[in-house]
């Protein structure tokens, strides 16, 4: 299927409540409910902001960024928004050797017991291509925020770990997902990672993937007791496609494919895969140039077997998406659109029968790297979208459906 127009601004039609996504579906002629509007909300992030991460927990929208407006190194913040008003800004940590990369961005995770989860990267030594991961939790998200740890050894030279997925599990605990590339300065390859931390005690690392690609960001959930993790992999022929794998703390899923595009390149895209779940379906969105067409594909997971996958960009995509799914099973899918002059911020809805709806540009961006990854979160019924803005300053809207 091939996406449809595309309409400007704030007001559009579209959409139409979703349960993503069959082969018999996509044929079917469904006139989707439509996007009413698209609301830019004032935050507390200033400007030379970047790296915003979206969470939820006990009612609130959890946003997050890096702040280098104060000196040297890196400062990330991050403050609770109820509904209506926004409580004060809380500094996670500050460092000089604090990474700070437009693709490799903190984040934040709301814990079963309460607490608060934030995990950030750090440098090690002098060697800027090391670096590790930092995670600190705290009892009410403000001032108490417990010594850093590490869920690995520390970087050895030229050694990466990072693109973090943090996963809330029951009784407090956090599942820890991260590429491990300890192996790459002895000519192995990136692997990926599980770690259980609970109580400020990490279990027994467990590798789900011994060959991923280096750079591209994870995404992963919890559903039913499960761990849904997707990501890049990669092969010994350069092939970069997305992959999934799935499990709990000590039993783990093989990896196998999302859909074989067959995308082969020589370097790591950086170009990450979205997962979302309404608590009954798991959908991925993605980005690919197999072939040399990039696009932005959807695919819904049904009965253990994923649907056939929809195309959703708008024709010249740069990709970065973000997804969500709301409990009627509507998705909201966001990328990069390449434009004349720059990109744009758009989104796209699509309906339980696999019709697409309009795509709304929501804002014009860099199509460079200073764009940074975008951002969707779900707060009952209400979405909210967080990207990069020129300057940089973190920008965020709501998306009303």
């Amino acid at each position: 299927m091939q996406p449809s127009g595309t309409r400007s601004l704030m007001k559009i039609a579209g959409l139409a409540p979703i349960l993503i996504l069959s082969c018999v579906a996509c044929t079917a002629q469904h006139e989707p409910s439509p996007l009413e509007s698209v609301l830019p909300l004032d935050t507390p992030a200033g400007e030379k902001t970047s790296g915003p991460s979206l969470t939820t927990g006990d009612g609130r929208l959890l946003l997050s960024w890096m702040d280098a407006s104060r000196g040297e190194g890196g400062e990330l913040r991050y403050a609770a928004f109820d509904g209506a008003n926004w409580g004060p800004v809380a500094t996670v940590a500050r460092s000089p050797r604090m990474f700070v990369n437009w693709a490799d961005v903190p984040s934040l995770a709301a814990l079963g017991d309460g607490s608060v989860a934030a995990h950030w990267l750090e440098r090690a030594g002098r060697d800027g291509f090391a670096y590790g991961i930092r995670l600190s939790t705290s009892s009410d998200g403000r001032a108490d925020w417990s010594p850093a740890q590490r869920p690995h050894d520390p970087p050895a030279d030229r050694s990466e770990h990072g693109f973090v997925s943090l996963v809330p599990e029951e009784d407090g605990a956090l599942g820890v997902i991260w590429l491990d590339g300890r192996e790459m300065p002895r000519g192995g390859t990136m692997q990926l990672i599980y770690r259980r931390w609970h109580a400020g005690e990490f279990g027994e690392e467990q590798v789900l993937d011994g060959d991923v690609c280096t750079c591209c960001p994870t995404s992963a959930l919890r559903v039913a007791g499960r761990t849904h993790v997707v990501y890049r992999g990669h092969d010994g022929d350069e092939i970069r496609d997305i992959r999934t794998v799935s499990g709990d703390d000590g039993a783990w899923s093989e990896p196998r494919p999302v859909q074989a595009d067959g995308w082969r390149i020589p370097a790591c895209p950086v170009n990450g895969p979205a997962l979302a779940s309404n608590g009954e379906r798991l959908a991925v969105a993605w980005f690919t140039a197999a072939d040399e067409r990039p696009r932005v594909q959807l695919k819904g997971l049904s009965d253990g077997a994923w649907d056939e996958a929809i195309r959703v960009d708008g024709g010249d995509p740069l990709g970065r998406v973000a997804l969500t799914i709301d409990d009627e099973g509507r998705a909201l899918v966001a990328w990069l659109e390449s434009v004349e002059g720059g990109a744009e911020v758009r989104l796209r809805p699509i309906g339980p029968d696999g019709t697409l709806g309009e795509a709304v540009v929501v804002a014009g961006v860099e199509a460079s790297r200073v764009s940074g990854m975008l951002q969707l979160a779900r707060l009952g019924e209400r979405v909210f979208l967080a990207w990069t803005a020129r300057g940089p300053s973190v920008r965020l809207a709501e998306i009303v459906l």
